[in-house]
């Protein structure tokens, strides 16, 4: 679909929206997590668990759950990386990924309840704790969605899924420029 450029980035002066380039080429990559968002109906008010947090998209579904009005538990390795988001918003808390699976679980449990996790680790991420550790802390009926680009197996807590009637969405959004 084309795009009027004039409408897109002409001052509200000259009858256009104000945006500028980059903020455009942007908006793109936030469109990814949005889908996965959508698919477990994150609403205002909810809290969810985005991981890995830091990287391109995991950053983006941050900043796009936020704009839903959702309050985000943010998992990544990189405790740098994780104070930045933290300062974006006092919605925003951070855990740790640490490959130490209880440990997680109870420092995402230190946030209160949960309503989803939104899952976009990337293809290189092998044998991490945090989508066990994010499903593991949801409650009855939660949602996951699984966006991530993980190239082997990834370990799924079957009882737990089970047990608490989690919903399991596979989302698959591709962007094409």
């Amino acid at each position: 679909m084309p795009l009027n450029e004039k409408r897109l980035t002409a001052s509200a002066v000259e009858g256009g929206l104000g945006y500028d380039i980059p903020l455009l080429a942007y908006s793109a990559a936030l469109m990814v997590p949005y889908g996965g968002l959508r698919d477990v109906n994150l609403q205002a008010g909810e809290t969810v668990i985005i991981a890995p947090a830091t990287g391109g998209f995991g950053g983006a579904a941050v900043l796009v759950a936020l704009a839903m009005g959702a309050r985000v538990i943010a998992m990544d390795r990189k405790l740098e990386s994780l104070a930045k988001l933290k300062k974006i918003s006092n919605r925003v808390e951070t855990v740790q990924i640490t490959g130490n699976l209880e440990g997680e679980i109870a420092a995402l449990a230190r946030y209160g309840p949960v309503d989803a996790y939104l899952d976009i680790s990337p293809p290189k991420v092998t044998n991490s704790t945090h989508v066990k550790a994010g499903i593991m802390s949801l409650r009855h009926r939660d949602r996951v969605s699984l966006m991530g680009g993980f190239i082997g197996d990834v370990a799924i807590p079957h009882r737990v899924v089970m047990l608490k009637d989690i919903e399991l969405m596979v989302s698959l959004e591709i962007l094409v420029l």
